[in-house]
């Protein structure tokens, strides 16, 4: 089993200066370790089921092996690797591509049923064609080159120019800064690409078939990652015999790639079978690999976090009084429209959502198997019909 590290960093830093909040050093993928990544990173997960049909079974489930370690992230082993009958010599070498919103059904970046038109207009006052596809997602950004300097004008992806020099500091995958005007000196900026914080927002719901999932998020605009898709400018492993930074500076992520299965290497239209790190890490001989491993690493972030709550309602985003109110403007009225939509989303009266996430923490909170209840309070909510709940079940209680 190989070994490797997982770090947990700040959203704010970059790879040249690192803030990492959490790292977990020699991890593996063998189930029968003590630094087995589940235990050394922590995969409990302890959540309320809502969703049994006998109203007397919802209640706290706690499901995984392994005490949560971590303050911020927990993982989810599959269950091949947890059976042992993922090979060993296999390594953490990408991710899947991210969930987007689903502008159509083909997975291309154009919309529901826009075709291209050619239209008159003016642009800049300047009489000009435009062409009409409408919106489209943009690709998730990811480094190309893991180097400083200008690359070549000319020759094969990723040729390095005169005055380029490689930085392990780099990471591949997810390039969280802004790329700049010059197109050619990639990695010269460290500004924030503030697009990528929209990409971690719950973006809709999958099994509303609102957001593309699964083969189709990792091939469009080719949003998967991969290690196998970072090119070395040789075709054969025994052609390595420059030093580590050499070799980098004519690496390169081809990101339109196709692996090949059986050698993962890949053409990038002027080499036709370039080695990669898939190759390396494929080999007999770990030697090698064990040479690049300061630059096989790769980053990328967390997305779709939902709480349950409508965000374009400050009090439903809140849960607070006047979001579970049956009163007037409440939000539990009868009549009340959520903002920004049509009807009210939250549910009316003892249907809302907000009073039914409160009458379930009551319960919670008054079942004798479950929690020592001397004082039960609920700062700032005055809804008679939960405030009478929460009476009656602490006086049960």
């Amino acid at each position: 089993y190989g070994t490797f590290t997982v770090l947990v960093r700040d959203w704010n830093d970059d790879d040249s200066t690192p803030n990492i909040l959490e790292q977990y050093s020699q991890c593996n993928l063998n189930p029968n370790s003590a630094n087995y990544v589940a235990k050394k990173i922590g995969d409990r997960k302890v959540y309320f089921n809502f969703e049994s049909e006998n109203v007397n079974e919802r209640r706290i489930i706690a499901s995984g092996k392994y005490k949560n370690q971590s303050s911020f992230v927990r993982v989810v082993m599959n269950d091949l690797v947890e059976r042992s009958l993922v090979p060993a010599k296999s390594l953490p070498f990408g991710f899947r591509g991210l969930q987007v919103l689903k502008t159509n059904d083909d997975t291309t970046d154009r919309p529901q049923g826009a075709t291209a038109v050619r239209l008159n207009g003016f642009l800049d006052g300047a009489s000009s064609n435009a062409l009409l596809t409408g919106s489209i997602i943009p690709p998730v950004p990811f480094r190309f080159k893991v180097t400083k300097g200008q690359v070549a004008t000319s020759g094969f992806v990723g040729n390095p120019g005169p005055t380029e020099i490689a930085s392990p500091n780099y990471y591949w995958g997810v390039k969280f800064s802004r790329n700049n005007t010059d197109a050619l000196n990639v990695n010269v900026n460290t500004e924030k690409n503030r697009h990528l914080a929209s990409l971690t927002k719950f973006l809709g719901i999958s099994k509303l078939d609102a957001v593309v999932t699964g083969s189709n998020a990792d091939s469009l605009c080719n949003n998967k990652f991969t290690l196998a898709k970072v090119a070395f400018s040789n075709t054969a492993i025994n052609e390595l015999t420059g030093t580590v930074d050499a070799h980098m500076r004519e690496a390169a992520y081809v990101r339109n790639a196709s692996v090949d299965p059986s050698t993962y290497t890949v053409n990038d239209g002027t080499i036709s079978a370039r080695i990669t790190m898939g190759t390396l890490v494929a080999a007999t001989s770990s030697v090698q690999f064990n040479r690049f491993s300061p630059y096989a690493k790769f980053s990328t972030f967390l997305q779709g976090g939902f709480d349950g709550v409508n965000i374009l309602d400050r009090n439903a985003r809140r849960q607070n009084d006047k979001a579970l109110s049956f009163d007037l403007l409440g939000g539990a009225e009868s009549t009340f429209v959520s903002p920004g939509l049509a009807q009210n989303q939250g549910g009316q009266t003892t249907s809302n959502n907000a009073v039914v996430a409160y009458k379930t923490a009551i319960e919670i909170m008054t079942n004798p198997l479950y929690v020592n209840t001397n004082i039960l309070a609920m700062p700032g909510i005055r809804e008679p019909y939960v405030t009478g709940y929460a009476a009656q079940k602490s006086k049960d209680y």
